[in-house]
């Protein structure tokens, strides 16, 4: 019986402190252009947190919070429409439109 109640306790921890279900449709290494045009919304949105949270990893992005809880939702669905409205007129490559949608959504540490 003990067995089980930890089992319970450590799936619980495995879930409660896991990402948000919003990010497992996304690509943790990110989308080609061409990927990224054929992919879902749910796609799209969980792989822009992905590339929020490795810029954040990295130190690019000036709060911290920016990948937490609602604020880091809110952030990925700007970003993907952000992604979305450039890759229509640009030719870049999707990591280079990641960058200019930061920089444009005040998320870098330069704005």
């Amino acid at each position: 019986m003990l067995k089980k109640v930890m089992l319970s306790v450590l799936l619980f921890g495995l879930v409660a402190c896991g990402d948000p279900e919003w990010t497992n449709y996304g690509s943790l290494y990110g989308l080609e252009r061409q990927d990224w045009i054929e992919a879902s919304g749910d796609k799209q949105l969980g792989t822009a947190g992905y590339y929020l949270r490795k810029l954040q990893q990295k130190g690019f992005l000036k709060d911290e919070t920016a990948t937490e809880g609602e604020a880091w939702f809110i952030n990925a669905v700007n970003l993907t429409a952000c992604i979305n409205e450039r890759i229509t007129y640009s030719n870049k490559e999707t990591s280079y439109l990641v960058a200019d949608c930061v920089k444009s959504l005040k998320l870098d540490k330069q704005t």
